[in-house]
């Protein structure tokens, strides 16, 4: 009877244990990484304010900068090895930091202290980088532009009209124009009729009459090739 409650004993403390351990665990657990570039930026403009930062002139970073942040990180960190990489590559493409790239000018490491000069190799590489960066942009603000011309006149040409209070008289709804009732008979040339051209009927000249098909002339010396029902 003691040794069985002994056991029992036993498997509760080892139990307990067991769930200390998973706890420390849970606790110890890497945090959530960051994802975005932008989040990332902050993040190294925060932990390195002499190196980076988010508005202003930039500062040229020391070759090899990225093997000295990933020597840094820990399982604590907030950012991975490749979200950093990431990062970096969006933060040295940047116009503002590809500007800050001239001959001579010093680089930093993490500290701000500096870590060399610029070479005129690199200061015309991101020289050329960024001209194309900007001949990028201008083209697709070009396209946008040119698309969205495109779409303001197909609504322009599907929009119905609306008052124009610049124009009082443009709000006017102008009269319909009186129906006329289809024209009877037979048809020969030179007789009178009217035909619809747009919203109002127009006067015009029978030239022609082939069954159903007449040809019509109207006052501005227009031939008209239309069908009888079309006439009044």
């Amino acid at each position: 009877m003691q040794d069985s409650t002994q056991n029992t004993t036993d498997n509760t403390v080892e139990s307990n244990a067991h769930m200390d351990t998973n706890t420390e665990r849970s606790a110890s657990a890497e945090p959530e990484k960051l994802t975005k570039n932008e989040d990332i930026i902050a993040y190294l403009a925060k932990e390195y304010p002499n190196c980076f930062s988010l508005k202003g002139p930039a500062k040229p970073l020391k070759i090899g900068i990225f093997k000295d942040m990933v020597a840094r990180l820990d399982d604590q960190a907030p950012v991975s090895r490749t979200g950093l990489r990431a990062a970096l590559r969006r933060y040295t493409s940047s116009w503002r930091y590809l500007q800050s790239i001239k001959t001579d000018a010093i680089r930093v490491d993490l500290e701000g202290n500096e870590a060399g000069k610029i070479e005129k190799e690199h200061a015309d590489y991101a020289a050329e980088q960024l001209k194309q960066s900007k001949q990028k942009f201008a083209e697709r603000r070009k396209q946008k532009t040119q698309t969205d011309k495109k779409s303001g006149r197909a609504k322009v040409a599907g929009r119905v009209k609306t008052s124009n209070p610049a124009n009082p008289s443009a709000n006017k709804t102008k009269p319909q124009a009186k129906k006329r009732p289809p024209i009877e008979g037979n048809l020969s040339p030179g007789m009178q009729a009217y035909i619809r051209l747009g919203q109002s009927p127009v006067k015009c000249t029978i030239r022609e009459v082939n069954g159903d098909d007449v040809v019509v002339e109207t006052p501005t010396g227009m031939t008209v090739k239309t069908e009888r029902k079309n006439l009044s």
